[in-house]
This record gives structure tokens, C-alpha cells and sequence, in this order.
């Protein structure tokens, strides 16, 4: 299992349970982000850090609604 943990200054702060051998932590990653910002995991990519603990994820296709779906979870996450 996994999920938000929080904010980290301005990142999230994302916890999975998945081991780090063959790539599978940054799988379980993209599912937990694709699963909570409703897109799909493949559109997800690591960026920076693939094989570290901070990573930079992109999504493609980012729109509006996706902007606002993000925002409202940093938002809650901030409270």
C-alpha cells in the first residue's frame, strides 16, 4: 500500500510499498499519481531521480482540470 504523506516545502511527500528492484517503486509511483490526479499511469514520466528517493514526475497532456485536481490536493494536504 502507499499513498500521500504529505508536502515536503512545495513537493508532495509520497510513500509506496513496492521495492525499489526493477523499477517497481516508480511503477507503484505513477499508479498511486495516475489513480489520484485521474490519469492514466502511462501518461505519468520521472523526469529526474529515477533511481533516487526525490524524483520529478511530468504528465503529459496536462490541462486545466488536471492543474485543478492537483491544486485542490495540495490544498488539502496543506490544512
Amino acid at each position: 500500500m502507499g499513498g500521500i504523506a504529505g508536502l515536503h516545502g512545495d513537493a508532495l511527500k509520497v510513500r509506496v510499498a513496492a521495492p525499489a528492484l526493477g523499477n517497481k517503486a516508480n511503477a507503484a509511483l505513477a499508479a498511486l499519481l495516475g489513480d489520484l490526479l485521474e490519469v492514466p499511469a502511462a501518461s505519468l514520466s520521472i523526469r529526474l531521480g529515477a533511481k533516487g528517493r526525490c524524483k520529478v514526475v511530468a504528465i503529459g497532456d496536462a490541462d486545466a482540470a488536471l492543474a485543478a485536481r492537483l491544486q485542490a490536493l495540495i490544498a488539502a494536504l496543506s490544512r
